[in-house]
């Protein structure tokens, strides 16, 4: 692959379920990267999640012609999940990293409305506004809402018959969303 493929999407955005899909069609990508040297290994074909947003910039400076993928859900729909999501996470186990990264995207690892809603828009601006002018270096997937694997593969220009016409949401089998 001549280039890398970056998922910048926010949790409860649709990052397992673009990982997946990648995945089938054989590209190496590395669904949240635990440590730096993993994030920017020049062996993987890319990354996706919160660890990703972190350094999107970095990523696109050090490896030019990259595609980056920033599946999003409407606002609303994304902080009720995250609302149900995140309280059932919190006895988890995480590494200083995520911690790192979690701080670093959401400045809080509690749910908090207001402070999410506020992450959440500045997010989407920092993303629309990083990359315009530069439309065909960015997909904006709203996978919750039924965008297909069609519009990635044609993005990333992979036209494979044997790959799956629609995403998988591997969590919704684990997780009420």
């Amino acid at each position: 692959m001549t280039y890398k493929i970056f998922g910048i999407g926010l949790s409860r955005t649709g990052t397992t379920s673009l990982a997946y899909a990648l995945k089938e069609i054989g590209i190496n990508i590395v669904h949240y990267p635990m440590s730096e040297a993993q994030l920017f290994d020049p062996e993987n074909d890319g990354a996706c999640d919160i660890p990703v947003i972190t350094y999107y910039k970095e990523l696109d400076k050090k490896f030019p012609n990259s595609k980056f993928i920033y599946t999003f859900r409407e606002k609303e729909e994304w902080l009720n999940s995250m609302a149900v999501y995140l309280p059932r996470k919190k006895d988890w186990p995480k590494s200083a990293w995520q911690t790192q990264h979690r701080m670093a995207v959401y400045e809080r690892e509690d749910f908090d409305r207001d402070a999410f809603a506020k992450r959440y828009d500045l997010h989407d601006t920092d993303v629309r506004e990083y990359f315009k002018g530069r439309e065909q270096d960015l997909l904006i997937l709203n996978i919750c809402e039924g965008d297909t694997t069609e519009k990635l593969f044609s993005f990333i220009g992979v036209f494979n018959e044997n790959a799956p016409k629609t995403f998988s949401n591997k969590n919704k089998l684990r997780i009420k969303q």
